[in-house]
């Protein structure tokens, strides 16, 4: 019996693997469309927090002029921008104001000033300060130093405005420009808070939350 014939000498030791060209174009395909509805999807959670800000943010300011209007209340006089203890004071202005930390407004309203009183800053959670990145801000009530001072900031960071009916008229200055060529040019009320938005800038009105 004759052997089997040799196999014929080939210069490709391996067989040749079938073209697949079109496969790389598909994976490149579709981490195109992956990362397009990534995203999106990331556009839309953004969004959703901004506008969650934007709604704490308009809480803070009604809360806020709530909470001095319940101080004026309880102690017939409105709390002092200064010292908590500077005493009875007569003005023949308003007074503006915030809420920076040290703000002598955010002492009296915890009941910190002599004599103590009621703590209408109660219901606000500590602010967690982060000073790497303004995404870390919550607004509430800034951490007290040693020597006792505490501020309030609003969702990015920010102390709040505030303005006061220290002279006793029954009305305050609008600070809103687009209001004030209106009836709304005065504010019947004993105080206003408003913030300075995700800028930072109390002076541009696009992004601040008003109590009023």
């Amino acid at each position: 019996m004759n052997p089997p014939p040799a196999a014929a000498a080939s210069d490709t030791p391996y067989p040749a693997k079938k073209g697949c060209g079109g496969c790389g174009r598909a994976l490149l395909v579709a981490l195109v469309i992956f990362g397009a509805i990534l995203g999106a999807s990331l556009w839309s959670v953004g969004k959703t927090f901004e506008a969650t800000k934007r709604t704490q943010d308009k809480l803070m300011t009604t809360t806020l002029a709530y909470a001095i209007e319940q101080y004026l209340d309880e102690k017939g006089d409105l709390p002092h921008a200064g010292a908590p203890d500077a005493g009875p004071r007569k003005s023949t202005a308003d007074e503006d104001a915030d809420t920076s930390l040290g703000s002598g407004i955010v002492r009296c309203l915890m009941g910190k000033e002599p004599g103590g009183g009621t703590d209408f800053l109660d219901g606000f959670k500590q602010a967690r300060v982060d000073q790497k990145t303004v995404s870390g801000w919550k607004n509430g009530l800034i951490a007290e130093d040693e020597s006792g001072a505490a501020g309030v900031v609003d969702p990015w960071g920010s102390p709040y405005r505030i303005r006061l009916d220290t002279n006793e008229d029954g009305k305050l200055r609008n600070p809103f420009p687009e209001q004030i060529d209106e009836p709304g040019a005065n504010v019947a009320k004993r105080v206003i808070v408003w913030s300075a938005g995700k800028d930072g800038d109390w002076s541009t009105w696009d992004d601040n939350a008003i109590s009023w």
